[in-house]
């Protein structure tokens, strides 16, 4: 990963935790939705 991803992972696992449930299943769809998009995308690249 690069040092801007490992960022993005460090601020999330300090704000997720603080956050209601439902607010964490909503950003855990739409990660989940950007990275099927993203394996999409790179089937039909590559």
């Amino acid at each position: 990963m690069t040092k801007r991803e490992n960022d993005i992972l460090a601020r999330l696992a300090q704000i997720i935790p603080k956050l209601p449930e439902t607010k964490q299943e909503r950003i855990l769809g739409v990660a989940e939705g950007m990275t099927a998009m993203k394996e999409t995308m790179e089937k039909k690249a590559g």
